[in-house]
């Protein structure tokens, strides 16, 4: 890959990773609720879905630019079916919160830190191939790392939810 269409897909990188953070720390806040807390914010988690689809667009588009012949079209199939899978938990999170039950924390932390991996570490591994080398242990180090990323957010905003506030 030419280095200007690396620095070009970064670019597209950084904004799907924002907005992935963004997707995080969403997560974090819904599973932070509190039973029969104030549930006036709800209508903000609407945002969510703008930015999980920002997210998706965007690494759909670094995978146009990183599959390997054959693959487009499997890539983006899963890559739908996961962000499909994320949203319909999502609802199902917020309807539980809806009827004033906890959003259930692990489910949280798997959509929010594990599903965005696989295509993250797709598209940064292979769009930095120039300098990102070492096969499979490259791989594991990136999913690694963009998993953390993305738990921190969810943690540190769960648990800002969670702080007692007294007046």
């Amino acid at each position: 890959m030419h280095p200007f269409a690396a620095i070009a897909l970064d670019f597209v990188f950084a904004f799907a990773l924002l907005c992935s953070l963004y997707v995080a720390l969403a997560w974090g806040e819904l599973c932070g609720v509190r039973p029969g807390g104030d549930k006036s914010g709800l209508g903000g988690f609407a945002f969510v879905a703008l930015f999980a689809l920002a997210r998706g667009v965007a690494l759909a588009l670094g995978m146009l630019v990183v599959a390997r012949d054959g693959e487009l079209v499997w890539l983006w199939l899963g890559h739908a079916a996961i962000g499909l899978l994320a949203w319909r938990v999502f609802e199902a999170q917020v309807a539980r919160l809806q009827r004033d039950r906890w959003a259930v924390t692990l489910v949280g932390l798997f959509v929010a830190a594990v599903l965005p991996v696989p295509a993250f570490t797709l598209v940064l591994v292979r769009g930095n191939d120039r300098w990102l080398v070492g096969g499979a242990a490259t791989m594991q180090l990136v999913a690694a790392a963009v998993a953390v990323l993305h738990a921190v957010c969810f943690w540190q905003r769960r648990r800002g939810m969670l702080r007692v506030r007294r007046a």
